[in-house]
């Protein structure tokens, strides 16, 4: 073991003794760790701020308490537990490396940017990533020519397709990606999810509709309220997810919980919300996505693909 690895294991243990033994003595430290005497193990607990921690420093999240006789350090995480990201987020970590690799002029950094970079580009492809960049611009473009957008939108609880003419406001992000607008046809906001809008395009009518900031907020609060609740009641499914979908999917729904079934494919148990979305959303990963519980869920995926009868689509 490499001396850094050979410090690090010593402090990881110490951690790990002194949380399964709240207020411990230096004394009775001695006798059990790998220290000669209480100031060198003072002198530890005094470093511990230098074991790297995701997902901040352990600065940020480990407590040390002692005092002349005992010890306590406190955990709000497993510190050998895994914090898993999604695919959202490995590309977010990508971009800052991006970012430091344009502005590093150490080529010692640089070698070691570029080995972190190729890495997370094997857990998450940019290919297999949509960021809903080109939409978004074509929104602010729209916005700064002060005219409406005009798009395909799937029906709420049904499969058909409407157009909707709107006055676009604002994105922002809440498990998923959302457009704020005024919906000339429902005459309010509404809420558009980015991965359900298809043919947008800019239109020729002027915006009449701009928002204000405190409608901005009330808008805000009325939409998480609204999915707070829906997912409070709403039935768990459970996917058999193959490699190829994995990390888009889990960027779009979240999931509760992932099982790696065998090295091809994943067990992901997720909130349904709203059947009718979610169906749209895994008819789209063809034969890659399964579900496998709830049974009605199983049924209704089942009558909806005989319905579009797409040769290969389900297996």
């Amino acid at each position: 073991m490499n001396p850094t690895s050979y410090r690090i294991a010593n402090k990881l243990g110490l951690i790990n003794i002194i949380t399964s033994n709240k207020g411990v003595s230096f004394e009775s430290l001695v006798g059990v760790s790998n220290h000669e005497r209480p100031a060198k193990i003072k002198k530890e607990l005094g470093q511990l701020f230098m074991v790297g921690s995701h997902p901040y420093t352990p600065a940020d999240y480990i407590e040390v308490d002692y005092d002349s006789t005992g010890i306590k350090i406190s955990l709000p995480v497993n510190i050998e537990r895994a914090i898993g990201l999604n695919a959202r987020e490995w590309v977010q970590l990508r971009n800052l490396i991006e970012c430091e690799l344009a502005e590093s002029e150490s080529e010692e950094d640089r070698k070691i940017y570029e080995s972190i970079k190729s890495k997370i580009q094997k857990v998450v492809p940019s290919s297999e990533y949509r960021d809903f960049q080109s939409l978004k611009e074509l929104v602010r473009e729209a916005i700064a020519a002060d005219l409406a957008i005009a798009f395909t939108y799937q029906k709420r609880n049904s499969n058909e397709m409407e157009e909707r003419i709107v006055d676009p406001c604002f994105f922002f992000e809440e498990k998923s990606q959302y457009l704020a607008a005024y919906c000339h046809s429902g005459k309010g906001i509404r809420s558009f999810r980015l991965d359900l809008i298809q043919n947008l395009r800019i239109t020729d009518i002027r915006i009449q509709y701009h928002i204000k900031e405190e409608t901005r907020k009330e808008h805000l609060d009325s939409f998480l309220a609204f999915l707070s609740r829906s997912e409070k009641d709403s039935d768990l499914a459970l996917l058999r997810v193959d490699s190829s979908a994995y990390f888009h999917l889990s960027g779009v729904i979240r999931p509760e919980e992932v099982t790696r079934e065998s090295p091809d494919s994943y067990l992901m148990k997720t909130k349904i919300i709203e059947m009718g979305w979610f169906l749209s959303l895994i008819k789209g990963y063809g034969s890659s996505v399964s579900i496998l519980e709830p049974n009605y869920l199983k049924q209704e995926l089942s009558r909806q693909i005989a319905e579009i009868r797409i040769p290969g689509l389900l297996t």
